[in-house]
């Protein structure tokens, strides 16, 4: 998932409420189609994620995401089931690795993993190592249109480009700027997560949901490094 290291990923926000976009007019088709889109300030949506391997599913599970650029904080929960390549690999849920997992960004510029049921969590990476929250014109500079699909009943439209460790990532918006789903591919996995559009919430995020346990002070047996330092 794209924030810088993950993709993780957004849409443009207008007078706070409603997201919009820019848009371009295609003489061949007649019709609008919008240009990248950007994050609003704060927001959260509910996802369904689904990776897929070779034609095979493997994994499945829903989730949320929390966005808060103004105060440098953002949340990432995947639900039962999910088999994000930054939770796992760390031991945190021994006994089910495809257990709820969250991924955090501090103000403090640390990226937490937490495993709530099983009370773990550890410090991945930080700041050197690339790991800061995704900027909300992320998908603006060196991103091209990719694809056109419906999502869900909308016309939805992919800008993408080249992931800090996927293949490639690409964002989907409809014209009014919400958006549709995000998608990557990583050494042959593919990776959608698409946004139930009645979820989305533009008001201010909480403070309660950004909290670290205060027994969360380890850092991770196996701590990201960014693909220059491999």
């Amino acid at each position: 998932m794209a924030f810088r290291v993950i993709p993780i990923l957004f849409v443009v926000a207008s007078i706070n409420i409603l997201l919009c976009c820019e848009a371009s007019f295609d003489l061949k088709f007649s019709r609008i189609v919008p240009t990248p889109p950007t994050l609003p300030q704060h927001f959260s949506a509910s996802f369904a994620e689904i990776e897929v391997f070779l034609g095979k599913v493997i994994s499945k599970n829903n989730g949320t995401w929390y966005y808060d650029y103004a105060n440098q904080r953002a949340r990432f929960d995947h639900g039962e089931g999910q088999r994000n390549n930054f939770c796992g690999g760390q031991g945190l849920s021994p006994k089910n690795s495809k257990a709820p997992c969250s991924i955090i960004f501090t103000p403090e510029e640390d990226l937490i993993i937490l495993y709530r049921e099983s009370m773990t969590c550890c410090r991945l990476c930080g700041k050197e190592e690339g790991c800061t929250i995704l900027k909300p014109d992320w998908m603006k500079n060196g991103s091209k249109l990719l694809y056109e699909e419906t999502i869900n009943g909308d016309d939805c439209y992919g800008y993408g480009k080249k992931g800090a460790v996927t293949t490639y990532d690409v964002l989907y918006s409809d014209v009014s700027g919400f958006m549709c789903r995000y998608h990557e591919v990583v050494v042959g996995i593919t990776h959608n997560l698409t946004f139930f559009k009645e979820s989305y919430n533009f008001d201010p995020q909480p403070d309660y949901l950004f909290e670290v346990p205060q027994w969360c002070n380890k850092a991770c047996p196996h701590p990201y490094k960014p693909p220059h330092q491999h």
